[in-house]
């Protein structure tokens, strides 16, 4: 544990595999537990090279965490600043968490899972997983790619524009608003796509893209999604 030069908290941990439930780390090695202070301002870095790492019901600034082998779970949180979760083998889990700036989730491989994430901008990257994004938020936009693996929607909301691409799967799922609330630009290379491009030319952005994939959006008002 330690401090950088810019005032953030920093934990490293490189042996043994394990997880931490409000920052703990365990498995049949010893127990890391930090307690953060409650509505802690500051930056928290968590570098975790074997192991899983979960956390529950934090209210702090911001996070950067980087796992290589093991998953990263956040669940009912709230970050006022920005989040930042990068697994290079493992899974990413986020459940009911509020960011105050952007959320960015990048997996190589494994499962990419949002649900009930409110953000100001969201982005998110998959290598080599499945990616699902259910009953997502952005003030702003939305951003997936996924270069081998399906991207899921279920309920997603955005003021602005969405962008979401992939280059071996499938786009499938349903998005908040009227049909007419949004201009489409949807290319599927060797797929078929159930959008037309040119018929709607509403206000909010929605950007489609699949190599090798069938693209199949739906839409729903906000009392449907209930």
């Amino acid at each position: 544990i330690g401090k950088l030069a810019d005032g953030s908290l920093s934990i490293k941990k490189n042996k043994a595999s394990g997880f931490w439930n409000f920052f703990t780390f365990s498995v049949s090695t010893p127990i890391l537990t930090i307690e953060i202070p409650e509505k802690y301002e500051g930056k928290l870095l968590i570098e975790n090279q074997n192991g899983n790492t979960i956390a529950e019901g934090i209210c702090m600034g911001s996070i950067k965490a980087e796992a290589e082998n093991g998953f990263v779970r956040i669940y009912e949180s709230n970050i006022l600043g920005s989040l930042d979760v990068d697994a290079e083998n493992g899974n990413i889990e986020l459940y009911e968490t509020k960011v105050g700036k952007t959320a960015k989730l990048s997996c190589e491989n494994g499962r990419l899972f949002a649900q009930a994430l409110t953000a100001s901008e969201i982005y998110t990257e998959n290598e080599n997983g499945f990616t699902a994004l259910v009953d997502l938020t952005s003030k702003n936009t939305i951003f997936a790619e996924s270069e081998n693996g399906n991207i899921e929607l279920s309920g997603v909301e955005f003021n602005v524009g969405a962008t979401l691409i992939t280059e071996n799967g499938d786009i499938r799922g349903s998005v908040i608003g009227e049909e007419s609330d949004f201009t489409f630009n949807c290319v599927s290379s060797r797929g078929k796509c159930n959008l037309e491009n040119g018929v709607s030319q509403g206000a909010k952005q929605l950007n489609l893209r699949s190599e090798n994939g069938d693209i199949e959006i739906s839409f729903l008002s906000e009392s449907e999604n209930k």
